[in-house]
């Protein structure tokens, strides 16, 4: 949305909002042209990831991607502060903490041999996609979700100018708690539990 942007720069902000909403049943399809054939995509699912300062970032959304509902479909994850500067023991800091390393493993897809191939598949249409649906892991999971919901609702009644930054928040973490679901259980034990959704409420909540 910067005022000297092009045409086809500006299009894209139209294209991005249309593929956050798509279902999972949606076939998307790209503009036909003279010299180029439509693109059809089966179940659209678009990631960016962009990095940049405050300033910089706000000054490129402005008012419009507030009122056209960019803006609650971004993330926005705050990187930690410069820390004080101190003197280091080398050959300890190559070694990464043990918390680390455990948390990476935990990351491990379930799936198969819980390798990184394996990890790959798990997010790989090869033969056409399937449509699951994830499913609760117990009432408590949707009650949590419930109550979250209900909290960004209730800040939204309150403010006018809060609607726009907290409208899409459940739904964001719903979808950042399956993609947990999916990372830790695999494709075929995927459940959303309450631990995904606090991991998942967590993040949208700083990010609101």
């Amino acid at each position: 949305s910067h005022k000297r942007a092009g045409t086809y720069e500006s299009a894209i902000v139209d294209t991005l909002l249309e593929l956050w909403s798509a279902n999972p049943v949606t076939i998307w399809r790209s503009t036909q042209r003279v010299d180029r054939n439509a693109v059809a995509v089966e179940a659209p699912a678009v990631s960016l990831f962009g990095v940049s300062t405050h300033r910089d970032f706000y000054s490129a959304l402005g008012r419009q991607s507030i009122d056209n509902g960019l803006i609650n479909r971004l993330l926005i994850i705050e990187a930690d502060k410069r820390g004080e500067l101190r003197e280091i023991d080398g050959n300890l800091a190559r070694k990464p903490p043990d918390h680390i390393i455990d948390a990476i493993m935990a990351l491990k897809p379930a799936a198969g041999g819980g390798n990184l191939v394996e990890g790959q598949n798990a997010y790989t249409a090869t033969t056409g996609v399937q449509y699951r649906e994830i499913p609760w892991a117990n009432a408590s999971a949707e009650i949590r979700w419930g109550e979250f919901r209900s909290e960004m609702l209730d800040i939204a009644d309150r403010s006018d100018e809060m609607t726009p930054f907290v409208s899409r928040a459940a739904e964001m973490a719903l979808r950042l708690a399956t993609i947990w679901s999916l990372s830790r259980f695999g494709q075929r034990d995927a459940m959303v539990t309450v631990d995904a959704l606090e991991w998942a409420i967590s993040l949208v909540r700083e990010s609101v």
